[in-house]
């Protein structure tokens, strides 16, 4: 038997140590590189937000959702899709407003996605990109006009019988049924708290706060207006918007709005037209819901939401899918809503 002390050996074990500490040494080297490009991810705000949004995604998914992108140039819209089982109607269509995302509209949905409440045979809403939903991470539209083309392709992609927009969402969803030359028009349309109608007086001021907002002076004050309890979401919701009004592109996007994009008044291409608004809200205030009814009452359903600021969806659920799902009955008046007009 060789010796442990013939210098073989001791070359042979010399070699093993000098190669086990090698190893060991080049694990450690590995295990600091790879906490050190976790570290790295971590700190990155763009990388967290990717895997948030990715099992976000997922989640969804989960409980079947669908989702589809359409392309618009450099920026996606992505389209959140679910079937209501039991139901044969054509799609409806969700267009959220300024900042909002589906979140707000499918949260408020929960418990109610069935055809005792939808006679849609699926669900679709609008995530425009750049906004603080799954498609954050897209580049905002450039313009007003090329968000709206984007809700008209959008309309004729999809091609529902029910379109719902709000705030934003209302006046771009009405500036393209006023144009008359969708391929499928809706049958009904229902806009939240629309934009898009502002008396002249009210211009200045109106512009003004979205100046404020976007220049950060103080962003709280811009949350204020948004709710009739601001504690219902400002809370987690706030920083989220308050990072949206901050991009460069948005502050772009707000300079191209233009007086000459308020709603004209034309007959809108849908054959019935509801309006729906908060009686508290102040970011929109009700006093502009006259505006609409002025205009429209003749063919359009006026609904006013009690004790509600801008966003119903948040604030009255219970009361706006009261109304909706009795809308057609021709109801005076419901749990914290009602007609104000014939």
């Amino acid at each position: 038997m060789t010796s442990g002390n013939d210098p073989f050996t001791r070359d042979v074990t010399a070699l093993t140590r000098w190669m086990s500490q090698g190893l060991k040494e080049t694990f450690i080297l590995a295990l600091k590189v790879r906490a050190e490009k976790i570290k790295e991810r971590l700190q990155s705000r763009d990388w967290i937000e990717r895997r948030t949004l990715s099992l976000v995604k997922r989640s969804f998914e989960g409980i079947g959702f669908q989702f589809e992108t359409i392309r618009f140039g450099q920026s996606e819209v992505l389209l959140w899709r679910k079937k209501i089982p039991g139901a044969k109607g054509a799609p409806m269509l969700f267009v959220p407003g300024l900042s909002d995302s589906p979140f707000s509209w499918v949260t408020s949905l929960m418990g109610k996605m069935h055809s005792g409440t939808f006679d849609a045979k699926e669900l679709v809403f609008v995530d425009f990109p750049g906004y603080p939903g799954l498609g954050s991470q897209s580049q905002l539209f450039q313009s007003f006009d090329s968000q709206k083309d984007a809700v008209k392709t959008v309309i004729e992609h999809v091609s529902p019988q029910t379109i719902l927009g709000h705030s934003l969402g209302g006046w771009l969803v009405a500036k393209v049924l006023e144009s008359q030359n969708l391929r499928n028009p809706p049958q009904e349309t229902i806009l939240v708290a629309p934009g898009g109608l502002i008396p002249a007086e009210d211009v200045p001021q109106f512009t003004e706060v979205f100046r404020r907002a976007q220049k950060g002076e103080p962003f709280n004050e811009f949350l204020k207006l948004l709710a009739h309890d601001p504690k219902k979401f400002h809370a987690w919701i706030g920083p989220l918007v308050e990072r949206f009004f901050q991009k460069e592109e948005f502050a772009a996007f707000l300079s191209s709005i233009q007086i000459e994009e308020a709603i004209s008044g034309k007959k809108l291409a849908t054959k019935e037209f509801r309006i729906v608004w908060g009686d508290r809200d102040l970011l929109v205030p009700t006093r502009w819901f006259r505006s609409w009814i002025e205009m429209y009452g003749d063919t359009a359903e006026a609904i006013l939401l009690e004790n509600t600021g801008h966003i119903p969806q948040w604030e009255a659920r219970a009361a706006f899918w009261d109304w909706f799902k009795n809308r057609k009955n021709h109801l005076s008046a419901g749990p914290g809503w009602s007609r104000i007009n014939p």
